[in-house]
């Protein structure tokens, strides 16, 4: 159990340092790779691949779905790392606009489609490996470490960054010193793929081999019997991916091009504030395991409408004191990140074993690709386009008031016994 929760988490971590870097690196790439008079618009162009990345999501789900429930977690899991991780480092290695003109941006859209891709399959297998390696107990709180690579890995990118930046300067960062944090990935990579390599496979999946009862065609049987679960996970996803991509990816680009921080304050700022908000994610799963996933999802969601709206109004009014905006960003990550372990501890026991990976890795890319991609280029494109500085807060408020609702209505419906039905899930398969 620990090695496979270690195993899951640093998968994670790289998953959203890979992710998160590039994002942080926008306001360096946008100019080398789409050149223009209106910096605006080379933000929104690299945006855009942002965008695009995630809508790669999907397809590699569906693979690594499919791939997990007939050969295993492990492997899968091996395969969807060294994918992410090695189109990061490719990606550290391309020449500019200046280089091969149009060529650089259309290399650089190819291995953000590969590193998506790869994505597709990262979180839901560790969720899924987590799940099943465990006896069913503090099923919420071990889910919380997969749910808090996404800040751990998030959080390293701005620190890597930053440090770049203090080391190597402004200047030279805007040259090639932007590719240093893209070809760090190559060695975390290594490090996860010697991790994942000591797990063993799952007790569940393993049961079903030795029975002889692996689905031949689980994505398809996935869809034909369980859609109504996909689309419950979609949604229950989407709530709490889009927020959490605009506090993510889009924070960053803001305090920098809109509030006018400093860019290596905004680096440091958003380090300490993204490692410190993984208090949320645990706090959400320990929560999770004691008065149930169902109202700790929804409170969470109303918390954060609550906040979302002050924060912006005291960034904008305190961008000189970065200790004070530092705090609010922290108490809008921790509001975000309690919504995430429960949402986690709910998609694992949605699924059967014979079509878990494919389930969960379906609902996690399609609400990935909608709200992690176009969210932070829906918040630059609505400021860019009312002149309102607050209207990303507007969005988050308007996702998770909805959410919150439908948040409740769902888990109140759907079919989540707990650990007696993941037990009941195995008895159904040694029967069949």
């Amino acid at each position: 159990m620990r090695r496979a929760t270690v195993a899951g988490l640093a998968g994670s971590i790289i998953e959203f340092y890979d992710y998160v870097a590039y994002a942080f690196l926008v306001v360096f790439i946008g100019p080398l790779f789409f050149p223009a008079d209106n910096p605006t618009l080379s933000v929104i162009a690299s945006f855009g691949l942002l965008a695009v990345g995630y809508l790669a999501r999907p397809a590699g789900a569906l693979f690594f779905g499919t791939f997990g429930d007939r050969h295993g977690r492990r492997k899968a899991l091996l395969v969807s790392i060294v994918a992410v991780g090695g189109a990061t480092t490719v990606m550290g290695l391309l020449p500019t606009y200046a280089a091969i003109g149009v060529a650089a941006p259309i290399l650089l859209l190819v291995t953000r489609l590969v590193q998506g891709f790869g994505s597709g399959g990262e979180q839901a297998g560790a969720a899924t490996l987590v799940a099943e390696s465990g006896d069913g107990r503090r099923h919420g709180f071990f889910q919380s470490f997969i749910a808090s690579g996404a800040n751990i890995g998030s959080a390293l990118a701005p620190a890597v960054v930053g440090l770049c930046s203090v080391i190597l300067g402004a200047e030279t960062m805007t040259t090639w010193g932007w590719r240093v944090p893209l070809l760090i990935s190559a060695v975390l990579t290594v490090f996860v793929v010697f991790l994942r390599w000591r797990v063993d496979e799952t007790p569940d999946f393993t049961a079903l081999e030795v029975k002889q009862q692996v689905a031949s065609a689980p994505l398809r049987e996935t869809f034909r019997s369980y859609w109504q679960r996909i689309l419950a996970l979609v949604t229950l996803m989407l709530i709490i991916v889009a927020p959490g991509a605009v506090l993510l990816s889009y924070m960053n680009v803001y305090l920098i091009t809109v509030i006018g921080m400093p860019r290596t304050s905004v680096f440091w700022l958003s380090a300490i504030a993204l490692t410190l908000g993984v208090i949320g994610n645990f706090l959400g799963g320990v929560l999770c395991d004691r008065f149930g996933a169902r109202w700790v999802l929804v409170g969470a969601l109303l918390a954060h409408a609550a906040v979302i709206y002050p924060v912006f109004r005291v960034i904008e009014a305190a961008s000189a004191d970065i200790v004070l905006v530092g705090l609010v960003y922290l108490v809008a990550l921790i509001c975000s990140n309690t919504a995430s372990s429960p949402v986690f501890a709910i998609a694992t026991r949605l699924f059967p074993v014979k079509y878990r990976l494919s389930g969960i890795g379906a609902g996690f890319s399609i609400a990935g690709a909608l709200g992690g991609g176009l969210a932070p280029l829906a918040s630059a494109a609505l400021v860019g386009a009312s002149g309102n500085i607050h209207a990303p807060a507007f969005l988050i408020i308007g996702f998770t008031v909805t959410g919150a609702v439908v948040a409740a209505i769902l888990t109140s419906s759907a079919n989540l016994q707990g650990r007696e039905q993941r037990d009941a899930d195995l008895e159904r398969a040694a029967s069949q």
